[in-house]
Order: C-alpha cells, then structure tokens, then sequence
C-alpha cells in the first residue's frame, strides 16, 4: 500500500472507531497501538522493508552502493551483473525530427489571399465607349511547414482568371497580351535554416525586391519582369535564388550574398549578387551590385530616411556592359505620330526600324538610373492611412 492509499485508509480507521480512542490504554498496549499506526501508515515492517518500499529492493537485496551504483551509474563493491537486456542504439535524425513532428501537432499552416477587382483603361484619342475594360482575378494559396524552430518549408500557388480576356488575335488589351482567361503558376517554393543560429539560408523560388522606390527600381536587378506601377499589388512570383543572410542585429545590419539560379544550364551561367544594408542615425543606407555573364553589371545605392512629416527615398543605378542595342529616333513629333496611328503591330515594328535608323552601340558606356521622390502619410483611423507621393525617375537607358 503506498503513503497515499495508507493515509486514506487511516483516516477512515479513525473515523469508524472513536470509541477506541476513548480507553486508557496501558503502556504496552500503547506501543503496540503506536507500532500499528505507523505501521499502517507508512507500510509496516522494519527500516529495512519502509526503504524496499520505499526505492524498489526487496529485503535482503542488495545495499545501498549496490543501489547507488545502479540509480547513478557507479561501481557497486559487487560484480556488477550484465543486463539480459541489448545495447539500444540512439535514435537517428531522421527519427528525432518524427518524434518532434508527433509532439507538435500545429507545424502546418494553410492560408490564402483573394484579389477581385474590375479596371478600365484609356488611350488618349479613342472613344470613351472604346475604352479597355477587364476584370483580373488571383486566389494566392499557400502552405507554411515548421516541423521545428530552425527549419520552415514554404509553397504557394496562383490561380488567375479573367472573364473578359477572350483570346482573339485582335484583342490588344493589356489582360490579353499579359494572361490568359485562367492559369495556374507556382508562385514561391523555398526550404529555409539556419547555421548556428547566425547564418541563415533560404533556397528555392522566393519573392526579393530591392530598392526604395514605389514606382520604379532600378536597384531591383534580380526580378526579371517589372513591377507594374499601375497594378495594384505586386503580382511578379518568386525568383530561384540562394540567399544567405548574415545580421548584425546589435548594429541593426543586414549583409546579403546570393547566387541567382534562373535560367541557368551550367555552372559559368551562375549569376550573384551581394547587398549590404547599413543603419546611420535614422537614415537606411544600402549598397548592391550583380553580375552574371552575357549580362550586362548592374551596381545600385539607395537610401531612405524621414524629414520632418516626409518619408524621403531615392536610389540610383549605374549599368555597364549594356548589349542591348539602342536607337537614335528623329526628333521631329512626326515620328511619334507615325507610330501611334498604326494599328497593326508588325506594322510598326517595321515602320520603326525604317524611320529610328541604325542602331547606336553602348556597350562602353556607363549608363545611370535615378529615382528620388517623397510621401506623405495622413492616418484617418486606426488602421486606414492615406498616403499622398512624387516621384522622379531619370533614365539614361530610355529615349528623349
């Protein structure tokens, strides 16, 4: 009977019998009386059998090194006796990381973003009932795994659709040269860790933008496309990448090293990139520049910081080794007009190589990129704000 059970079993002795309590009882008696509760209420028997009781020997077994020597691992002053049962080898990784998924039953997330929205375009010269009209469509859903703290998988999927894209050869919209009235795309796919807690690395498609400013970037070198600055959210996908970030977090520092895999059949078309982002007082300073063969070299600076009620932005980008070829058009407005009163597009790309002339060869040339701007930010409620911006884009790449 364990201490628990004897005490319960003692209180109810007590309670059925107080008439016994009320004799005199003689000194032998007591000690009987006195040997029996103890008894009762610690297990009975002597010192010997309370400690088997007690810790699990038997009496007569072994002694307290014996006891020792088996809770602690500890030599005994007898032959220790071989145990019957085998040497269990440790569990594996493979098999901590399935306990640790047992235990935490809540590692997976499934989540989803909805965009509707219904747009109109017009060109300045066509009739209002003329103007463009559509109505894109996009279900981002996604799922997050973190089996444990220092390891997170991630995927997520987009489903678009557009009723009003209907896929003629006359349709020139922009919805029907972008997209067509459904698809499906992978969207990111990544597996992140860490090195000692100091390093972390993610690999796999993952969304990256770099730059400061809200209608252009042109420090943003590792996204292919271009973000569309009339779109209303950022509807580019993920970027194949291996990115390892290293932070400073005493320093608020961020280093950045990444090895672009987009497009890439051999290892000499390995692109990388390399970005470092710096605290100066209230100010966000970042220094970047990428290199890839058959690529033009792209180095960029961007900076961000508050004055007054302004949040002030602005990023620059020199480029070298531009193969593009570049085109010196006419000045005159008739060139333009030519263009724009063309319907037919192979039509005007015929007529613009006619009328641009031969094309000018800037490969030496180092070739800037300038963004400044400011905004304002009025909050109307808690959690609403409207955010009033100017912004200036210089682009040595373009055409006067």
């Amino acid at each position: 009977m364990n201490l628990r059970n004897a005490t319960c079993a003692a209180g109810l002795l007590f309670l059925l019998s107080p008439a016994a309590w009320a004799q005199v009882p003689t000194a032998t008696a007591a000690a009987d009386d006195e040997a029996a509760r103890e008894a009762a209420l610690f297990g009975g028997g002597d010192e010997a059998d309370r400690e088997a009781a007690l810790f699990g020997d038997a009496p007569g077994g072994p002694s307290t090194p014996d006891r020792e020597a088996a809770l602690f691992g500890g030599a005994g002053t007898a032959t220790a006796t071989p145990s019957a049962t085998p040497y269990a080898e440790p569990p594996s990784a493979e098999a901590r990381l399935m306990d640790a998924l047992r235990d935490k039953n809540d590692f997976l997330d499934i989540g989803g973003v909805l965009w509707l929205w219904l747009q109109a375009s017009d060109v300045e010269g066509t009739p209002l009932g003329q103007s463009t009209l559509s109505s894109p469509s996009f279900a981002d859903v996604y799922l997050d795994a973190r089996p444990v703290d220092r390891l997170r998988a991630y995927a997520s999927g987009r489903l678009s659709y557009d009723p009003t894209t209907t896929g003629d050869a006359d349709d020139t919209s922009l919805s029907a040269l972008t997209a067509t009235a459904d698809d499906a795309v992978l969207d990111e796919l990544w597996l992140r860790f860490d090195i000692e807690r100091a390093v972390f690395v993610t690999l796999g498609a993952q969304h990256l933008r770099w730059g400061t400013g809200r209608i252009w970037n042109p420090t943003d070198v590792l996204n292919r496309d271009r973000r569309d600055p009339l779109a209303p959210a950022d509807l580019r996908t993920g970027v194949p990448l291996v990115k390892v970030h290293v932070p400073v977090e005493s320093l608020g520092w961020n280093f950045y090293a990444i090895a672009e895999l987009n497009q890439v059949r051999s290892l000499e078309q390995l692109g990388g990139a390399f970005r470092a982002e710096v605290l100066l007082g209230t100010a966000e300073v970042a220094l970047s520049t990428a290199v890839r063969k058959d690529s033009p070299w792209r180095f960029g600076a961007d900076i961000s910081l508050p004055i007054w009620d302004f949040d002030v932005h602005a990023e620059a980008a020199l480029l070298h080794k531009v193969r593009t070829p570049f085109f010196d058009a006419k000045s005159d407005a008739s060139f333009i007009n030519d263009l724009t009163a063309i319907s037919d597009l192979e039509t005007a790309q015929r007529v613009f190589a006619a009328l641009a002339g031969q094309p000018v060869d800037r490969h030496e040339d180092w070739i800037p990129q300038v963004v400044a701007g400011l905004d304002y930010t009025l909050r109307y409620n808690d959690q609403d704000n409207l955010i009033i911006a100017a912004e200036y884009f210089y682009n040595d790449a373009g055409t006067d």
